[in-house]
């Protein structure tokens, strides 16, 4: 028992060496043939949606949003839906509606969109979505900053890749500096080494919430779960099951985000993380062998969320 263990251990970092200089050698290529500057240059319509729960996040979100209008480059025409859930009358809603009416820059435009009775991330996108006709949409936290060349990156790797959702990398870009040196540490490892190793074992990405970018007939395809805890894995397992849709890792398309408030959200944040993944395993592990995928497709997510447990 004792040398099968050693062995299994030893083929197990022989595989992860072999996919780690594979996905270091696929995004050499992509890097390659990706343009630079006005290469990326996107013309057609791109959709930008930020969920927000107004409450929590008035004191962040005209920043964000600002930085989204101004900062996004070589997209000629974006739209940003601000789509929100509030309790209660709030000032800061004048506000951001005055905000829309002031874009001046050319090919950008602002809507400002309250959801009445939500009460969830998952509810506001579900109202928002299928009102987009923008053919690309980019999802992003009420505090996340993507980097200026981010989107228009994305969208040519969809392109370029054929597939239907592609998944950027964030960062920590502003919060307490050890906690957020810490946390960039395990986000570079996690997005630049594990994730793109684990697609190549796995033959998928995965589609991790903030700072993914669709195909938006794609995404339309599907609802998110308002009771999910953690919408968006949930959206992709149903995503590869019921429609055998297309993801990527894109590490180099990074957005940043503020660490959480402290150590107490940070718990709640990654409790909730674990608990959502194990609620998805569990409601769609028959699912992964009951679809009509490929060996390699079914294998690829067994690896995702079961052998997660053993890491």
């Amino acid at each position: 028992a004792y040398y099968g263990v050693v062995l299994f251990s030893a083929v197990m970092q022989l595989i992860s060496i072999a996919a780690l200089a594979m996905a270091a050698v696929g995004g050499a290529r992509r890097a390659m043939r990706r343009p630079t500057g006005e290469g990326l240059r996107v013309q057609e319509e791109v959709a930008v949606v930020v969920p927000c729960y107004l409450p929590n996040e008035e004191p962040i979100i005209k920043g964000t949003i600002q930085h989204i209008l101004d900062a996004v480059a070589h997209i000629d025409l974006m739209t940003v839906y601000l789509v929100y859930n509030t309790p209660r009358e709030m000032s800061a809603e004048t506000e951001l509606k005055q905000m829309a009416k002031d874009v001046e820059r050319p090919g950008r435009r602002l809507v400002v969109q309250r959801v009445e009775g939500s009460k969830s991330k998952a509810e506001n996108l579900n109202f928002i979505l299928p009102e987009v006709t923008a053919p690309y949409v980019a999802i992003y936290d009420a505090d996340h900053h993507p980097d200026p060349e981010s989107l228009a990156m994305a969208v040519w790797t969809l392109k370029d890749s054929g597939s239907d959702c592609v998944q950027g990398s964030t960062y920590i870009r502003q919060g307490f500096p050890l906690g957020r040196w810490l946390i960039c540490a395990e986000f570079f490892v996690n997005y630049f080494v594990v994730l793109p190793a684990m697609q190549v074992v796995a033959g998928t990405g995965f589609f991790g919430g903030a700072n993914g970018i669709w195909r938006t007939t794609s995404l339309q395809q599907l609802r998110f779960d308002e009771e999910a805890l953690t919408e968006d894995i949930d959206c992709f397992a149903r995503a590869i099951t019921q429609h055998s849709l297309r993801f990527q890792f894109l590490p180099e398309c990074c957005s940043g985000e503020l660490l959480p408030a402290g150590l107490r959200a940070w718990w709640k944040q990654r409790l909730r993380w674990a608990m959502g993944w194990d609620q998805v395993t569990l409601k769609h592990a028959a699912a992964f062998w009951g679809s009509h995928l490929t060996l390699r497709r079914r294998l690829g997510l067994s690896y995702i969320f079961f052998c997660r447990w053993l890491t």
